[in-house]
């Protein structure tokens, strides 16, 4: 009960413990605030707060069966469970091993972001060392806290080049086309940049558009790409365009605008959806080759709650592989060597590891500091190989400063460059039959020497925009760059690549021997049991996975509602 002789800020704070509590709910918090004279926009900030602050509810809330379960409410999984919510009829359970909490300021600020890496809601995993990257362990994030890697990565919004998903139609995943998949993104978007009636989305739970606040540096950029022969595009990001422009990012009022906020938030509004965090699923329940739910450790209890429909698995590419083999599903012979019984000998499993890499390729002072608050918003794609039908390398252009260099950050600017099209191919393997045990994640980065070739082109390239006279206005003097010679240049990119977080394809979809989900994401061998994020990729996309790892998820909840 509210306390009469309390002050306005003091009622506040007892509905905001109130709506917490469960005692009251947004509708019942929004109401109330109005009447106490708070602002609706800011009525609408604090209610979104609270209920993020305790998207965790008690482990006693989970029922002992559900329609749906879906495993990790990541960029996908989220996604599923949301849509499969809005039928009230529909009982759905999300399941999430990491944290619920999101009120943290590197969660939400774009600035900020490489802050979450190698902290509390990062997985912080690692590589095995790489035999053509100098034998280096390389850090492999993924996001540990609801939200997946949307809430911990650098936001950049790009839905994929048209042939990345023509050519997964022509490898037999009916359906996933440019032509079907377009329309998905446009559903997932409400874009903030002009663009010509049709291209974009304007309706959808996204908000993506270029920042507010852009860096002065980013023109002179953008003009000496042009003199290299590379057109500035108007809209590069969606889909992605051989050119250079501004990019899209998930921020939305300056702050990063995650899956939790564009379908997770919204959908714990609806009673029949679910969410449990901190708990890990340690393996898939089956009854004969019927997926019937999950096993569930919480807070060191064990608990098996059942799917009555399907089970999604939507724990990335680096868990969905793993929960995979722990409950029998993967190669048989590397299933016996850890003490696993294979229930379906699917060779296909943790197989096709694909990653993005990239390497910081030139690093200039300039005559003044950089914008407070500027980030990197502007990238260019292009082809190392003129010969090449598509692009198959991407520059960041970062108005501040990276190591190698010692600059400080606001001294200078640094371009960065990257491999879309890795022909590189690893795998992730069980180290143990226990869930939780250590993996072997080996993306064999350089393995194929057309990646070392392009990259090398690439850095090139960065190099010769770095020093382009279009920069000459506020480049001071360069502090970094490649070795010109070809032996020095190879040996520079084996020893400089870093992985660019984008890992996919270990679950992939498709029609073939090595196929592990169907084109509507079924899993082989088995029945009522899904995979749906970006390990499905046959191949990975020609940019930044988020925005495609959402698609994954609009198209899995559409497959399995029938829409």
């Amino acid at each position: 009960m509210l306390k009469d002789d309390a002050g306005d800020g003091e009622l506040l704070r007892q509905l905001e413990r109130r709506m917490a509590n469960g005692e009251i709910g947004r509708r019942g918090f929004l109401r109330l605030a109005g009447a106490l004279g708070v602002q609706a926009a800011l009525a609408v900030t604090l209610a979104d707060r609270v209920a993020a602050a305790s998207i965790n509810p008690p482990a006693r809330g989970i029922a002992a069966g559900y329609d749906y379960i879906v495993v990790g409410a990541g960029s996908a999984g989220s996604v599923v469970a949301s849509r499969l919510a809005e039928d009230p009829a529909r009982r759905v359970l999300l399941v999430e091993a990491g944290s619920g909490n999101i009120e943290r300021p590197t969660l939400s600020s774009p600035f900020s972001w490489p802050a979450n890496l190698g902290s509390d809601v990062d997985w912080c995993y690692k590589t095995v060392p790489q035999a053509h990257a100098q034998n280096r362990v390389f850090n492999y994030p993924r996001g540990k806290v609801v939200g997946g890697s949307s809430s911990i990565n650098a936001m950049i919004w790009v839905w994929g080049h048209a042939s990345d998903f023509d050519n997964w139609e022509k490898a037999g995943c009916t359906g996933w086309g440019f032509d079907q998949v377009k329309t998905v993104f446009q559903k997932i978007e409400t874009c903030g940049r002009k663009a010509p009636a049709g291209t974009r989305g304007t309706q959808g739970p996204m908000h993506v558009g270029p920042m507010a606040v852009s860096s002065p540096m980013n023109e002179a950029f953008l003009e000496a790409c042009k003199r290299q022969g590379l057109g500035v595009v108007p809209d590069i990001n969606a889909p992605l365009q051989e050119g250079t422009g501004l990019m899209d990012l998930s921020v939305r009022d300056g702050k990063r605008f995650s899956v939790v906020h564009g379908y997770l938030l919204p959908g714990l509004k609806r009673d029949n959806l679910t969410l449990v965090t901190d708990a890990r699923v340690d393996k898939l329940l089956f009854e004969g080759t019927r997926c019937v739910g999950v096993r569930l450790v919480i807070n060191g209890q064990v608990r098996d709650v059942r799917a009555e429909q399907e089970t999604i698995v939507s724990a990335g590419a680096i868990d969905s592989p793993r929960l995979l083999m722990l409950s029998g599903i993967g190669p048989a012979a590397d299933l016996r060597s850890v003490g696993i019984a294979p229930l379906v000998d699917l060779p296909g499993v943790g197989q096709n590891l694909q990653d993005h890499v990239a390497l910081p390729s030139f690093v200039a002072e300039t005559w003044e500091k950089g914008v407070p608050g500027s980030r990197l918003d502007t990238h260019a794609f292009f082809r190392t190989d003129s010969s090449s039908p598509v692009i198959d390398a991407q520059a960041l252009f970062i108005p501040g400063v990276l190591p190698p260099s010692t600059l400080k950050r606001d001294e200078g600017y640094t371009l960065w460059a990257g491999l879309v099209r890795p022909r590189s191919r690893g795998r992730v393997k069980l180290l143990s039959g226990e869930p939780g045990g250590p993996l072997h994640i080996d993306p064999a980065y350089l393995s194929d020497p057309t990646d070392l070739r392009a990259l090398m082109q690439a850095a090139q390239w960065c190099r010769d925009i770095g020093n382009s006279a279009a920069l000459a206005s506020v480049r001071k003097r360069v502090h970094f760059q490649p070795p010109a010679t070809r032996g020095e240049l190879a040996e520079f990119v084996s020893r400089s690549i870093d992985s660019y977080w984008h890992p996919t394809s270990t679950c992939a979809m498709g029609v073939g021997e090595l196929a592990v989900v169907s084109p509507s994401l079924q899993v082989r061998g088995v029945s009522q049991l899904r995979v749906a994020d970006a390990s499905i990729m046959p191949s990975i996309t020609s940019a930044n996975t988020n925005a495609p790892s959402i698609m994954i998820g609009e198209k899995a909840a559409q497959n399995l509602i029938g829409a």
